[in-house]
């Protein structure tokens, strides 16, 4: 019995070190088919490909997962060619071990392909999945009867030589690398989110690998020097400083909340409706879905901005937001229905529904990784990339625009280019991550005594001007795909706003109740409150205030351990569900006599559903399906009577 397991003990070591041996390969390969099997941002990346904007994004991914492929197939043959073969030339001794060392290489290659197939499956892309299969399968017969090929053809010895293979590998990571550094939106818009993330993992694995094969020969570990010096730099080569407009300043701190409201009250209609909207987190989808929402209503009542005060936003929902005041910055003519058929929501989306990972992943793959290995920073970051992309979509729809996303925020309400008419002021909801306090990025100054407990960003970070990018950026910090943003002198950092609350409830509340007090009686006309959520994984009977919160699933896995992290990650969840059925009930509770008006008060909710079982993708990137859902919901049964009352408010 002893014996069987001393042999079973050799076979596990036997095991273990042909795995360590080609561990940049296996951690690459894991990596992938983890990522892109369920992690949300990631797990979508080739959502594009329904509908490409071009077919060379097609042939790019394909040509993509066969340099991670090739990748992880060669340098793990690489390594086992400098460290297994015998004096005879042979691969390891007889039997499983020579088979292992002939297989993994192969087996990290169909890898890379199965996981290129189950993200084209799971988004729907047919050709592309059958494709990736057919590819796999020629590959896989070229690398099982590579060496007869060999043997009879010089030319394919030359060109599947090592020689030949490593100078052909540094050529493209040189090549790309230096595209991807110095125009990360340029690389990520040509290749497509899918292309880019196979490409950049598939880079990683010839410097790794080499790595690793000079540590065996100089005895030291250089990997994990490596990881040391990462550790060592970090505190001097931040480069996730949020970006500031160099000399110019907001002023936002001799602007108040009462200029806003008596410059509100000078351009409404008093017989309508005053309208706040709180807009949650959730990614492009959240973005998009906000998009939906307020641009339906532009386009079916005429000035609808008009009667907007404001906007608390959260993660994608503040994104949503900001575009929509740059449409109705740019675009006065479909916001004002004065041409011939409503144009203001399809614009609108047309913006915000771009392919907006593709920059931010070649960013995190290539400049910002490199950048965690230097002494100081020198490459811009992935938050930069993604703000970049969002000014470069908005200007692909509207490229005669004066006041782009990348004009100053504050100069939406105070420039004669963009402060053409009433924009909405926008409350963008972000964290303090060294307080775990409310961060608004707000156009006027925020006043404690109305914004309970509450940050002010631009009086932390000295007033300095920040893009309108950057502004919707501070509330859809989250990481790991979007990193904290460090401002301010030695202030802190910025995250999602979703960590604190992911509604955007509590700001709208803290402003409701200012405005019961305003003298200038703004509510006057009545007041519409529109909250709008995407989570399609809470069930809609939830949102009732009266509603008994639903049964968790018990979390038995080492509890131990992981009952201080899920605590903390569900009462995210938590708090904002709390959030948004106190504003609801709050708003049920205001009556007339509170507001001074017979006018009616309510509050309509939008919910997006599950479409065949399946929520919208959570990340940066959203298929053509899941657009095409999100514009039919609104007017569906479980939204249409929202949808209609407020028509009808506004119509009467």
């Amino acid at each position: 019995m002893m014996e069987l397991l001393h042999k079973i003990w050799d076979v596990i070591k036997d095991i273990t070190r042909i795995l360590h041996q080609s561990r940049f390969s296996l951690i690459i390969v894991l990596i992938t088919v983890i990522s892109l099997e369920f992690v949300g941002q990631i797990k979508d990346i080739v959502l594009g490909l329904s509908h490409p904007e071009s077919l060379m994004q097609v042939i790019f991914f394909v040509l993509a997962v066969n340099w991670l492929a090739f990748q992880a197939w060669g340098w793990a043959r690489f390594i086992y060619n400098h460290t297994c073969v015998n004096q005879q030339g042979e691969r390891g001794e007889p039997g499983y071990q020579r088979i292992l060392i002939d297989w993994l290489p192969r087996i990290y290659a169909m890898a890379a392909f199965w996981a290129a197939y189950r993200a084209a499956t799971r988004a729907n892309v047919d050709y592309v999945a059958y494709g990736i299969l057919i590819v796999a399968l020629i590959v896989l017969i070229f690398l099982i009867f590579r060496r007869d090929m060999m043997k009879k053809s010089p030319v394919i010895k030359m060109v599947c030589s090592e020689i030949t293979t490593l100078y052909f590998t540094l050529f493209v990571m040189l090549v790309t690398t230096v595209y991807a550094i110095w125009s990360p939106v340029g690389f990520g818009q040509l290749l497509g989110a899918g292309a880019v993330v196979f490409l950049g993992l598939g880079s990683i694995i010839p410097v790794g690998t080499l790595l690793v094969n000079a540590a065996r020969h100089v005895g030291f570990p250089v990997v994990g020097g490596l990881l040391l010096m990462a550790v060592v730099f970090s505190p001097f080569n931040d480069n996730h400083h949020v970006r500031e407009i160099e000399g110019q300043s907001s002023h936002t701190n001799k602007v108040t909340l009462q200029q806003s409201i008596d410059t509100w009250l000078e351009q409404r209609d008093p017989s309508k409706p005053m309208v706040l909207v709180a807009t949650a987190g959730g990614g492009l989808r959240a973005s998009y879905w906000t998009g939906v929402i307020m641009g339906r209503f532009q386009d079916q009542i005429p000035e609808f901005n008009k009667q907007v005060f404001a906007v608390s936003g959260v993660s994608g929902g503040s994104v949503g937001a900001v575009f929509y005041n740059g449409a109705l910055a740019n675009d006065p003519e479909c916001a004002s229905g004065s041409m011939n058929q409503p144009c203001f929501e399809s614009k609108l989306l047309e913006s915000i529904g771009q392919d907006y990972l593709a920059a931010t992943a070649t960013s995190m793959l290539y400049g910002d990784l490199l950048q965690r290995f230097l002494p100081v920073a020198i490459f811009s970051d992935r938050a930069a990339a993604l703000e970049e992309s969002w000014e470069a979509g908005f200007e692909r729809v509207y490229p005669d625009a004066q006041c782009g996303l990348e004009k100053s925020f504050t100069e939406f309400y105070g420039s004669q280019e963009c402060a053409k008419g009433w924009l909405p002021r926008l409350l963008i909801n972000g964290t303090y991550e060294e307080s775990g306090r409310r961060l608004l990025t707000t156009s006027f100054k925020v006043e404690p005594s109305i914004f309970l407990d509450t940050h002010d960003f631009y009086q932390l970070n000295e007033q300095a001007a920040i893009r309108a990018s950057t502004a919707a950026l501070n509330s859809a910090r989250f990481s790991y795909v979007s990193p904290a943003g460090t401002f301010g002198d030695d202030v802190g950092h910025v995250i999602d706003g979703g960590y604190f609350e992911n509604y955007g409830a509590n700001t709208l509340t803290n402003l409701i109740d200012r405005l019961k007090l305003d003298p200038g009686n703004p509510l006057s006309g009545g007041l519409i409150v529109i909250a709008v959520s995407n989570d399609s994984g809470i069930p809609l009977e939830q949102y009732n205030i009266s509603a008994t919160p639903a049964n968790a699933k018990a979390q038995n896995l080492l509890n131990e351990v992981l009952a201080p992290v899920l605590g903390l990650a569900n009462t995210r969840s938590g708090h904002g569900m709390l959030a948004y059925k106190q504003l609801a009930k709050y708003t049920q509770q205001i009556s007339s006599r509170q507001i001074n008006t017979d006018a009616t008060v309510d509050m309509v909710h939008f919910y997006l559903a599950p479409k065949l079982g399946q929520p919208p993708p959570l990340g940066w990137i959203l298929s053509e399906q899941a657009k095409e859902n999100m514009q039919k919901q609104i007017t569906e049964e479980h939204n249409k009577d929202g949808y209609s009352l407020i028509l009808e408010r506004f119509r009467n």
